[in-house]
Order: structure tokens, then sequence, then C-alpha cells
């Protein structure tokens, strides 16, 4: 993983909205599928991958359920345990499904951080 984690998932959502003028699913329900998927993945249960990542298994289910959102330090953690990128949890699985326009999103992200740093640095100059 490389980059700023955070910045990354803003960029990611900010690219997501503009793309899609609006989301098939709640964010919420979009990461609560994603995390019980990669956690399957594991092969852990959610008591014992609660234990690994030093958290309450309440917390846990509640996000599996859809019912919390994870912090950004939280995606952060997930990501590292399941070895993708933050932003990966919050793709629905009609686009992470498709893991070929994953290089895409990445370019697509990386030329509107630009524009957005060249606005604010021309903003700034006013």
């Amino acid at each position: 993983m490389h980059g700023n984690y955070y910045e990354n998932i803003l960029l990611f959502i900010f690219v997501f909205f503009l793309k899609y003028k609006g989301m098939p699913k709640p964010l919420l329900e979009i990461l609560a599928e994603n995390v019980k998927y990669y956690r399957a993945k594991t092969g852990l249960s959610q008591l014992k991958f609660a234990v690994q990542l030093e958290i309450s298994p309440s917390y846990l289910n509640d996000i599996e359920a859809g019912r919390q959102y994870a912090s950004l330090k939280m995606l952060e953690r997930l990501a590292k345990e399941f070895k993708i990128e933050p932003y990966q949890l919050l793709l629905p699985k009609e686009i992470s499904a498709q893991e070929s326009n994953l290089a895409e999103y990445e370019n697509e992200l990386r030329t509107l951080k630009e524009q957005v740093i060249e606005l604010f640095d021309k903003r700034l100059e006013k």
C-alpha cells in the first residue's frame, strides 16, 4: 500500500459521486458487504478477527451488519489485514469485481487530485 490513505479514500468518494451521480447502495451497506466478504476470505470468524484487530466483537459485528461506519483509521487497519487499499472497501461489488477497472479509477484519482491541487493553488494566489 502506498500514498496517503485518507486522501485516497476521500478522493475516491469524490470521483465516485462525480462519475455515478449517486450510489446504487448506501455506502454503509457497501462497506458492510465488503468487510464480510474479505473477512470470510481470511477464514476467520468475527470473534477471531476482532481479537486479531484488537477491537470488540460487537464493533466488528456492527460494521458487518451495516449498523456502524468504520472510522478512517479502522478502514486503514482493515485494508492492511485484507492486503488491499482502503478505498476498495468502499467499492460496490459491481465495480470491485472488475479488477481491470481499478487501475482506471486510480488514474482518475491521480488526475483529479492534480486538478484539485491546481485549483486550490490558483485560489490561494488571488
